[in-house]
């Protein structure tokens, strides 16, 4: 019996040192990792109004003014340009892009500048998060057959 006692004295030593050896193995193994990641920048853009309308406008006349707000979505400051198309009525009539003229501040079509077929700088350094108004006005040529006509608009954010 006594034997047997040492035996079972034995075993229990044994594990005992096994579990001492199993805990200092995990303290000093440990390390850390650091990770990251790059959030790039984005443009962004929001209008308040996709289908502005000018209500009906006698040829020769000039309409009220729309205001659109424009709002920079993005995550960095971005410059806004502005472009649009000739009015058509889907067939065979048209009139110029230039009678649409657009400023950042409200008042009259002529002091307002003419909107061109290729984009050029409308707002500066808007930034992320910010908004801010475009006023619009159009005016009919004398004589231009009536129809309803379209025209598209285009702002593009420039980051």
């Amino acid at each position: 019996m006594d034997k047997q006692a040492k035996f079972n004295l034995g075993i229990v030593i044994v594990a005992a040192l096994m579990m001492m050896l199993t805990v200092y193995f995990v303290s000093a193994d440990s390390s850390t990792a650091t990770a990251t990641a790059t959030v790039p920048a984005s443009c962004g853009i929001s209008l308040n109004d996709t289908a502005p309308d000018f209500g009906s406008v006698t040829a020769g006349s000039e309409s009220s003014e729309v205001i659109i707000q424009v709002s920079n979505t993005g995550s960095v400051s971005a410059n806004v340009t502005i472009e649009g198309t000739n009015w058509t009525d889907g067939g065979s009539n048209t009139f110029a892009v230039g009678y649409t003229k657009y400023a950042l501040t409200s008042g009259t079509y002529a002091s307002k500048t003419a909107l061109t077929e290729s984009a050029v700088q409308h707002m500066t350094d808007l930034a992320n998060g910010d908004s801010d108004d475009s006023f619009l006005q159009m005016s009919v040529p004398s004589g231009q057959a009536a129809a309803t006509y379209t025209q598209t608009i285009t702002y593009t954010t420039v980051c």
